[in-house]
């Protein structure tokens, strides 16, 4: 097998000097599974994010790292111990919160139109547990319509789908 000219750090580094960059970070509570996170971050550095907010136990950079070669050295985690700790963060640096989730005063995404006067924080709940109610309670609510007999998209998926609406 021939081995590959350039590694995905190098092609990272190459579009590094032309990548764009939006006014918006991305927001993910509870993910159980380090490939989540590591899909998410992926997802955050190919759309332009700069930051992903976890809120829970982040796994070491190295960890992550070793999952996923590049996107890491590209957008800056910020790990966020509770809640109420983001929504402290989310107050001192004035976000506005756009949260995922199933909720009866949802609307579709595809209604919502986002607003980069100032920073937007997108947030997405973990597959199992969603969004605490404290940050719904400070976020605009949107969901992902979904015509099929699946009950939601992995959260990951979502992300992705907000980040390709929002840019």
């Amino acid at each position: 097998m021939a081995k590959r000219e350039k590694t995905r750090k190098h092609k990272y580094d190459n579009r590094k000097n032309h990548a764009k960059h939006y006014p918006f970070s991305l927001c993910c509570v509870d993910f159980q599974h380090g490939n989540n996170l590591d899909l998410f971050v992926r997802a955050a550095a190919s759309f332009g994010a700069r930051d992903v907010h976890v809120i829970d136990p982040t796994p070491h950079r190295k960890v992550l790292k070793n999952s996923s070669e590049g996107p890491y050295d590209y957008v800056q985690l910020i790990s966020h111990s509770s809640s109420t700790e983001f929504l402290d963060y989310h107050q001192a640096n004035k976000l506005k919160l756009v949260a995922a989730e199933i909720h009866p005063s949802a609307q579709p995404f595809t209604s919502y139109r986002f607003d980069f006067t100032s920073h937007v924080c997108l947030v997405v709940g973990g597959d199992q547990s969603g969004i605490p109610i404290e940050i719904l309670n400070q976020s605009d609510i949107v969901h992902v319509p979904r015509p099929g007999v699946g009950l939601e998209p992995n959260s990951t998926q979502v992300a992705n789908i907000l980040l390709y609406e929002a840019v």
